[in-house]
This record gives structure tokens, sequence and C-alpha cells, in this order.
């Protein structure tokens, strides 16, 4: 319960302190986030994973920014392991507000590996891919659709909630939710 106060709390101090500077042209951004990563799967081993990553973006005007971004999902977990390189573009609402929507569209590539004997997953190929390792792992091609929300707190920092639905060939479609902090430059 002290630590939910506590995030509400800094949430609040967020929204009341925070500063309009939007992403303009020719501004950089980069972003570090962790949360979860959830798909649906008859194994209860890789439904829920942790996730941590970064993201990098540059303005191309007030609304539009190029990025890119690593997501390392289940940081080891069960010996199971996916990683995400993607680059896309990002749409924000063009706003003056502290908080800003925007989505986000990105494609790339996704490698999954498990470890362990077949079964040990859950018997199918789930959110991690194969339920079998093979000692080696495959980069799929993979397409993301997301969203979220910006607040700044100053004029080049400020926090974020996101959410993703990323989908890769022969592996099944999975969500990833992830709040964290953004840093901007000139």
């Amino acid at each position: 319960m002290f630590i939910k106060s506590l995030f509400c709390g800094a949430l609040f101090i967020a929204f009341a302190f925070s500063q309009e500077q939007d992403l303009n042209r020719g501004r950089g951004e980069l972003r570090g986030f962790a949360g979860v990563s959830f798909g649906s799967n008859s194994g209860s081993m890789d439904t829920v994973a942790p996730t941590v990553g970064t993201e990098v973006a540059f303005g191309i005007n007030r609304v539009l920014a190029v990025t890119g971004s690593y997501a390392n999902n289940s940081l080891g977990m069960y010996s199971a392991r996916r990683h995400e390189v993607m680059g896309g573009v990002r749409i924000s609402a063009a706003n003056r507000s502290r908080v800003t929507p925007y989505g986000a569209l990105t494609a790339g590539a996704v490698t999954a590996s498990a470890a362990g004997q077949s079964g040990m997953m859950g018997g199918s190929a789930g959110m991690m891919g194969s339920a079998t390792n093979t000692g080696r792992t495959t980069a799929k091609f993979a397409a993301s659709p997301g969203g979220g929300i910006d607040c700044k707190i100053g004029r080049n920092v400020g926090v974020f909630l996101d959410f993703r639905a990323v989908k890769a060939i022969d592996i099944g479609w999975y969500g990833r939710t992830a709040a964290g902090v953004f840093f901007r430059w000139n």
C-alpha cells in the first residue's frame, strides 16, 4: 500500500510541476523504461515476463519523430529470452499541454529462445517462441503498433506510460506495458 501511495504521489507531483516543451524539429530524446510483457499461452512460465529497454527519437517536426528501440523481455527468467530491435515513427498530439498522448508504429526484428526440454514452457510455442532450445536463435520480422502518454516534468525531462502490441512471424501476439523517463536535448 505504501508503494502504491508513493507512486501515485510521484505522478501527481510530476503532473503539477511539468513544463511545456515538445520534441520539436532537430531535438533528440533518450528514453529508458521498465515494465511487463504478457501473452496468452497455456503454459504459465511465459505468460508474464519483466521487460526493460531503451528508445532513441529524433524530432522531424512538432508531431512526428523517428524512433529506434531495444527491449529485453524476460531478463533471463526461466532461461528464456526475447529481444526486440525496432525502428519506426511516433506521432504526438498537437497540443501545448504538459501531458501529450502519442501513437507509435514500429517494425524490426524479434529473437526468441527458450531453454530446457520440450514441454518446459507449457508444451507449446508461446510468447517466448519455441518450447525447445536448439542452441541458436533466429531473428523474425515483427511489427508493433502502440501508444501512450508523455508528461513533461522539466524543460528537458519527463515521464511516460507506454503500451505496445508486438507480432512477429512464427511468434504469437504479445503485449508490452512500460513506464519510464525521457531526456531531451537540442
